[in-house]
This record gives structure tokens, sequence and C-alpha cells, in this order.
């Protein structure tokens, strides 16, 4: 009897061990990054397979063009939280729940070389969709306006 119930005390404890919350962890305060410098801290885990909802999504904005802003968080496991479409240039673009089904921010991350402490992150992004396909990821120094008159010279 002895030897069943430790049996599933351990084997309840390492299966919860491999089990992890949903909440948002934070080993510290927040730093907030652009886009491109996120990437020197958190590097995207293998993205999932591309539903068929994803790729028609990910159609609207190829067929057109247009800029995208959005920002997140990526918290100390390396989750995303707080995944928000801000606005779209043109407006109207993408819907919020266009953007959700698009899977263009990874959703899970390991910490970069140099990370070991996970510091946590609110990212600032902003993607330039060329219309007939391709994305173009400006430079996180560069302002809106910037991104929005570039992508009106170069790409519409």
């Amino acid at each position: 009897m002895k030897r069943t119930v430790g049996g599933a005390i351990l084997g309840l404890v390492i299966g919860l061990s491999g089990c992890q919350s949903s909440e948002p962890v934070y080993s510290g305060d927040i730093r907030p990054v652009g886009y491109m410098e996120s990437a020197s801290l958190w590097q995207p885990k293998a993205p999932p397979r591309l539903s068929s909802q994803a790729k028609r999504a990910r159609e609207t904005l190829t067929a057109s063009g247009g800029v995208v802003f959005f920002r997140y968080d990526i918290d100390s496991n390396g989750r995303v939280q707080n995944l928000e479409l801000t606005h779209t240039v043109p407006q109207g673009r993408i819907s919020a729940e266009q953007f959700q089904v698009a899977q263009l921010v990874a959703e899970h991350y390991k910490p970069a070389s140099g990370n070991e402490a996970r510091v946590p992150v609110h990212v600032q992004g902003r993607q330039v969709h060329v219309a007939g396909g391709g994305v173009w990821l400006p430079p996180d120094e560069w302002s809106d306006e910037a991104v929005i008159a570039h992508w009106r010279s170069e790409f519409q």
C-alpha cells in the first residue's frame, strides 16, 4: 500500500512540475523596447504551422499592403502577454481579430544569450506589409510618421 501511494504522489509531483501557469511571471521591471531590440533579449521558439485562418488573415495584408502597429509583453517565462493591435495604415487594413489570428508575433520565446535574468519586455512593434508579398521591419529608432512616409514613398 505504501509503495502505491508513494508512487502516486511521485507521479503527481512530476506531472505538476511540467505544468506552467498561464499567469504572467515577471522577474523584475518590464523594460520597454522596440521590435528589433527585443531580439537581443528574446528569440522566438519554433513557430507552429499556420492555420488556414492565419494564412487568410496574412493574405488580407499582402493583397494591398499596409503598416501594422502593435504592442505586447514577453514575460520572464517567454510567453507573450497583452498582444494588441494599436492601429493600421490605411486605417482598418486588418481587424484586431484578424491580427490575433494571423500569428504575426510568436507566442513563445526563449531567452537570448546574455539574458539569463529573463528580463521581461514591453515591445512596440511595426511591420510594413508590401503589396503582393513581403514584410519590411523598420528600424526601432524611426518614428511612426517616418515609417508611414517610407511605406508611402517606397511600397505604395
